[in-house]
């Protein structure tokens, strides 16, 4: 079977599943998003207090951002372990298992959701130290732009380009380091699940940058065969902006859950694969 023809079966296989099991997919779904607004309104909240109540740098002021910095960090944890119980669930969806009943019974599976934790930390701090990274480059090339505002126009989009450049460069080059890595959470599932007494995160990382070996490359251009939706999404979220202003956000909303139940999807039906071919 050539890439193509299998990025088209696992495609049409979790389009399949998903048709069968939209209860169940829906729950999966459902919890994340839900958490998400949460998360965000209690940071939002945060923030707002934070900026009301700190003035010059002192004591108070630095307890609120420490305190403000771990919050943020143990909300990252949740999300990223939440998002592994989605992996999880929809592996399980796949595997033709049990699959709790209920949203909430989904999000945070006993049997996995503490196990879980340590490689949500982990997943957490590096998403911290990319964003940081991003970020630095960002505020990097907006202030040489601010700097340089006596500069052509033709220059001034040379160092746009130039910064765009630089971001897609990084973003890609994370991509390949951590892509051997993206199979941990289902490998960890496994291990779980056949009672292993290793359970630590790095015997996890080793095992699935074993099984992405010689296999990384059809995971990356699965990936990016999915983008097409993200460009569908913005075009219609353009036309929906123009023509039913107050409701963009929230098809905004709508259709970017659908994509990550779809990437979601597509991604667990590639590792499932892979675990099965290897048990070949």
């Amino acid at each position: 079977m050539s890439s193509h023809e299998m990025r088209k079966e696992l495609k049409k296989e979790i389009k399949y599943l998903y048709k069968n099991e939209k209860e169940q997919v829906f729950q999966i779904m459902i919890g994340p998003v839900l958490l998400s607004f949460v998360i965000g309104f209690v940071m939002s909240f945060l923030v707002g207090f934070t900026t009301e109540v700190s003035g010059p740098i002192n004591v108070t002021s630095l307890l609120l951002l420490g305190i403000y910095i771990l919050m943020g960090l143990a909300m990252g944890i949740l999300t990223f372990n939440v998002s592994n119980m989605v992996l999880i669930n929809l592996y399980d969806l796949l595997d033709g298992n049990e699959v709790p009943h209920g949203f909430w019974s989904k999000m945070f599976r006993s049997k996995y959701f503490k196990k879980t934790m340590p490689l949500a930390s982990l997943e957490a701090v590096i998403f911290i130290v990319v964003y940081a990274i991003l970020c630095i480059v960002i505020i990097f090339g907006v202030s040489a732009l601010l700097h340089l505002n006596s500069l052509s126009w033709s220059r001034e989009i040379f160092i746009i380009l130039l910064l765009g450049i630089v971001l897609m460069f990084i973003s890609v080059g994370v991509f390949v380091i951590l892509c051997p890595y993206f199979a941990t959470i289902l490998v960890l599932k496994r291990n779980i699940d056949n009672n292993k007494d290793n359970l630590s995160i790095f015997s996890s990382l080793k095992q699935s940058r074993q099984l992405m070996k010689s296999h990384k490359w059809q995971y990356f251009v699965l990936i990016l065969s999915t983008l097409g939706w993200i460009v569908l999404i913005v075009v219609i979220w353009g036309i929906v902006r123009i023509v039913l202003p107050d409701l963009g956000y929230i098809i905004y909303l709508i259709l970017l859950i659908f994509y990550s139940a779809y990437l979601s999807g597509v991604q667990t039906n590639f590792f499932y694969h892979l675990f099965n071919n290897k048990k070949k």
